[in-house]
């Protein structure tokens, strides 16, 4: 009879150090990691992405000067993006809509859909007496948040017809003696 060896049992508990744990979990892993991000990367290329701030103009005028707050959305993707509402939002957990942060006199004047051509940017007149108004109306309900989480009083939502969202704080739109003191210069 020819003398053959008999298969020794593996020890599986051997294998079961950390680093072996390790390995086998990144190569399991790795592939899933990859189709994960480059999904997320097509689909941020896709969307349509805005930045916007808040600042204020100086004009000389016959009358003096006049000054008034102003929101302006640069369209930084590589396709044209139409800005269906610019609204003002309050209370710090359910952010209600608490009217058009755009000034005007007509609603038939509102530029909606505003169309923001790729890379370019556009300026929007802000309501400074309306985002006022809003604010000392719902002092009570913002201000506990405003100081213990340092967050704003008021917000500005920018929506698009491809339904995202852009949420900027809206408290430089105040005049600034009424502003936060975190938002003070």
């Amino acid at each position: 009879m020819p003398n053959r060896e008999v298969p020794m049992p593996i020890d599986w508990t051997a294998l079961a150090t950390w680093k072996d744990l390790a390995s086998i979990v990144a190569a399991f892993a790795s592939p899933f990691i990859g189709a994960w991000s480059a999904g997320r990367t097509l689909k941020a290329r896709d969307q349509a992405r805005l930045h916007g701030y808040i600042d204020w103009e100086t004009r000389f005028d016959e009358e003096g000067v006049i000054q008034y707050p102003f929101l302006a959305l640069q369209n930084i993707s590589s396709r044209n993006v139409l800005v269906t509402a610019i609204d003002l939002r309050s209370d710090f957990f359910f952010l209600q809509r608490a009217g058009i942060a755009l000034r005007y006199d007509d609603p038939s004047d509102l530029p909606f859909p505003a169309e923001i051509e790729a890379g370019k940017m556009r300026v929007f007149a802000l309501d400074e007496d309306r985002v006022l108004e809003v604010v000392e109306k719902k002092w009570r309900i913002t201000a506990v948040p405003a100081l213990l989480f340092k967050r704003p009083r008021i917000k500005i939502r920018v929506e698009t017809l491809t339904g995202e969202r852009l949420t900027l704080s809206a408290e430089r739109a105040i005049e600034w003696r009424h502003r936060s003191w975190r938002f003070r210069p």
